[in-house]
């Protein structure tokens, strides 16, 4: 019952709330992936970031002012997974937090040897379960431009994969899909990646893929949205469950 209310209320808010046309022509035509979106997908597209940029607090890290063109713009690409599913599906996100640009997390972790590893590693975003999205700001703004990169979906498509527990690549599916051939269709890829990299040390997306199969699901989706033929061309039966999964008919 609590999520008929929900959406009750956004509907009653987003009169109030949604973005106004400038502000929205200004996101959406620096977004080039958007270009060949149709009108319908795009309106509805406008409401989701509107309510997300409602709904979500935004903080700026290190004197990062964030402004509303910067709100749209995660708002709306943080959306474009989930125009089939509602903004419910991003409800887990608290809140985003924004960097100027790679940023080190100041966390610890414990291995198997109860031994406390603190990470180093400079990061363009970062997802938590049921907590913020941490992003780079200016890994943000070169997202959505057909290149194949996109923080933004990467980091949604984590939250997404964390909706049955830890991202594992597997993330709950929609009852009209078939778990045995989403499992199939990337067991395959995934070892015909491994295969590529060995051989030859390519890869036809970005080699981060190969860190776990969650990373490999995220890529995916990052091209998927950004250059849909790659992995059509590469991995057919993934971009057939990524459609299915994405934009069912």
């Amino acid at each position: 019952m609590w999520w008929k209310i929900r959406e009750w209320r956004r509907k009653r808010n987003l009169d109030r709330v949604r973005m106004d046309r400038d502000l929205w022509e200004s996101v959406r035509t620096d977004i080039p992936i958007l270009d060949s979106m149709a009108p319908d997908k795009a309106f509805l597209l406008r409401d989701l970031a509107s309510l997300f940029c409602h709904e979500k607090d935004f903080e700026g890290i290190q004197g990062l002012e964030v402004d509303e063109f910067m709100r749209g713009y995660v708002a709306t690409l943080a959306c474009i997974p989930v125009l089939n599913f509602g903004l419910s599906a991003l409800d887990a996100i608290t809140s985003i937090i924004l960097y100027p640009s790679e940023f080190i997390p100041d966390t610890e972790e414990i291995d198997e040897a109860g031994i406390v590893h603190r990470r180093n590693e400079a990061l363009s975003g970062e997802a938590w379960q049921n907590g913020p999205v941490v992003l780079s700001w200016e890994d943000v703004h070169a997202s959505g431009q057909g290149s194949g990169y996109n923080v933004v979906i990467h980091e949604i498509a984590h939250i997404l994969d964390m909706g049955n527990g830890e991202a594992n690549g597997f993330p709950p599916l929609p009852r009209n899909m078939n778990s045995k051939a989403w499992s199939e269709a990337f067991r395959t890829a995934w070892k015909d990646a491994g295969k590529r990299i060995h051989q030859n040390g390519h890869l036809p997306i970005g080699s981060y893929a190969m860190e776990s199969p969650a990373e490999f699901f995220a890529v995916c989706c990052e091209y998927f949205f950004e250059c849909p033929h790659i992995i059509e061309k590469n991995w057919p039966g993934v971009f057939e469950q990524l459609t299915l999964y994405f934009d069912p008919p």
